[in-house]
């Protein structure tokens, strides 16, 4: 018995190393002898040694044998990597990647390339398809003058015919082992925002003196021409205190076909015969937390959506109206909070956004908005009358606010526009959530971010809201004539000096 089972060990390593293996021109492709026979005592790398010999502990203790080394292919981050020569594109793999910088624009044709790199699970969006296809490499050296928080932007959306993926890799100081790569991976985009033919946008940030692999390639062995863009940027400011988030979208596919489509809700004029209908989406203000500035109500500074602009094309206006929601009645006219019209904003990168909806669209306010209930819309307006401008809500927000009655979920949804009122409306049973139940009733993403006023206690001097030794110590640390510029918050009565009058201020306010 133990003899046989011995002899399927070497029969089955045997099978597995020649699959394993095949491709390796010397042990310079994968220097580890991780993924090299040897005698006894592991490999050179210990989680990968203990990962092995979890699986098969014959291989630290009697021989490291090529069924070792398969198993070291397998749960180790090494793949069998192999260079193909012959008439393919020059940089068909990552040793021959083309060194690129901000700004460049670089033609391609991948019909002829071949798919070297690894198998990246995330880079699949649907039928498991986890390689990217027909790969081709790039390059990006960051200089190491490069501002902390820089971003590179790679990108073939809208420049190319097929459906694509972008992947990027962290090789340190330019010096790597190809068939390490797999332990190197970042991040994946398949199917960027507002991008035409499934073509892919993806974001990286890249820190100074670190080089960067940029892999683009296939879904499904798609290939084709086109070109690709790399671009520098600054991140986006940071997004005031959060008073409202629906949490971040979740991808509509077609049940029919299980692909990632874009569709659900529109909030636009669409077609002639589709006329512009809007979304009011439920949400609540929450109460201030005591102490948050002082105030009862928000001061609303920002609200911010997610969506996309069909065909990459946007409208030239972006509108907004918040109307007050008393359990589920219709949004009126009557009932409008506010309402506000600007030129549709360039998008930033949501890091919360999924699939294609990570582009976001800030929309700078200034209103007061009272704890309660609310909706919301924001739709797309082209300016005149019978011209496309739509806005696509594609996704569900998991922390939306539902509506359900007895006949099930719903949303309240405009009649034709611009005829006023609301209908009761649910999603076309031809799309569903992959990730949340069928019935789970489709939302748009949006934020709304603001700060709570300060109450304007006069001494209130870290504008918590209260009066107390917090205000008393910053008061004693500015003791004195206030500095020639710059603000003196100390200063209660505007003399020009923190002194016994702005203490007697304080104390008379003191709230503990």
């Amino acid at each position: 018995m133990r003899g046989g089972r011995l002899n399927w060990r070497l029969a089955a390593s045997t099978a597995v190393a020649t699959l394993a293996c095949a491709g390796l021109a010397s042990a310079q492709d994968c220097p580890s002898n991780c993924v090299q026979e040897h005698g006894p005592g592991g490999c050179d790398s210990l989680a990968c040694s203990e990962a092995v010999c979890n699986v098969e502990p014959a291989c630290c203790a009697v021989e490291w044998d090529a069924f070792c080394v398969a198993l070291a292919y397998e749960n180790c981050g090494f793949y069998e990597y192999s260079c193909p020569t012959g008439p393919y594109p020059v940089n068909n793999c990552p040793t021959g990647a083309i060194v690129v910088g901000d700004g460049d624009v670089i033609a391609f044709n991948s019909t002829t390339a071949t798919t070297v790199g690894p198998d990246e699970p995330e880079c699949n969006s649907s039928k498991g398809d986890i390689p990217i296809w027909r790969d081709l490499w790039y390059r990006y050296n960051a200089p190491k003058n490069l501002p902390a928080g820089t971003l590179l932007t790679a990108s073939n959306c809208n420049q190319t015919n097929f459906d694509s993926k972008i992947a990027a890799y962290d090789i340190g100081n330019g010096t790597y082992v190809p068939c390490e790569l797999p332990q190197l991976f970042i991040a994946c985009n398949e199917d960027g925002a507002g991008c035409a033919d499934f073509t892919s946008e993806l974001q990286i940030e890249v820190t100074a003196g670190t080089s960067y692999l940029i892999r683009m390639g296939g879904y499904l062995d798609a290939a084709g021409s086109g070109t690709i863009s790399f671009e520098l940027g600054s991140p986006p400011p940071p997004l005031p205190p959060t008073i409202f988030y629906t949490g971040p979208q979740q991808p509509v596919v077609q049940v029919s076909t299980g692909n990632l489509i874009y569709g659900g809700l529109s909030s636009g004029y669409i077609t002639g015969s589709l006329a512009q209908r809007w979304a009011a989406m439920p949400f609540t203000v929450p109460v201030p937390e005591a102490g948050a500035g002082g105030g009862t109500s928000w001061e609303v500074q920002t609200i911010a959506g997610n969506g996309f602009c069909p065909g990459g094309t946007c409208a030239p206006l972006l509108n907004y109206i918040i109307w007050s929601r008393t359990g589920q009645a219709k949004p009126v006219d009557g009932n409008q909070v506010v309402t506000g019209s600007v030129p549709t904003p360039e998008p930033d990168n949501d890091p919360n956004g999924d699939y294609a909806g990570n582009d976001r669209f800030r929309i700078v306010t200034n209103f007061e908005l009272a704890p309660g209930d609310y909706y919301m819309t924001l739709y797309a307006d082209a300016g005149a009358p019978n011209v496309v401008a739509n806005w696509a809500w594609f996704a569900n927000a998991q922390q939306g606010i539902p509506l359900e009655d007895a006949q099930g979920p719903f949303l309240w949804r405009s009649e034709l526009f611009p005829a006023p009122g609301f209908l009761r409306s649910v999603i076309a049973p031809w799309a569903q959530q992959p990730k949340l139940p069928a019935n789970t009733i489709y939302t748009c993403s949006f934020g709304v971010y603001g700060v709570v006023p300060s109450s304007g206690i006069p001494g209130d001097l870290n504008e918590d809201g209260v009066v107390n030794g917090t205000d008393l110590t910053i008061l004693l640390g500015s003791w004195g004539d206030c500095p020639s510029s710059g603000t003196c918050i100390a200063d209660l009565n505007d003399d020009g000096v923190v002194n016994g009058t702005d203490l007697t201020i304080l104390l008379g306010n003191w709230t503990g």
